[in-house]
């Protein structure tokens, strides 16, 4: 049997969208902090933030690992 190729598309809005990805960035959020406990640092600690890859454009995620380093920019 041949492969298939299986298309979607759908629209979300960012309520719903920001809502289905909560969990994955609540866990990234996990491993900021288990990052600094392991180098012995806290948010203020922290100069600057890099951001980078395709979810770096995510306002959820700028706004999200902005809070948690201390309200630094990202």
């Amino acid at each position: 049997m041949p492969d298939k190729h299986l298309s979607l598309e759908e629209e979300i809005d960012r309520a719903s969208f920001e809502r289905e990805i909560m969990p994955l960035v609540v866990k990234s959020g996990q491993a900021i902090d288990e990052a600094l406990s392991l180098k012995g640092m806290r948010p203020k600690d922290i100069d600057k933030i890099l951001l980078v890859g395709g979810t770096s454009k995510i306002p959820l995620i700028r706004r999200f690992v902005s809070e948690k380093l201390a309200g630094k920019e990202a």
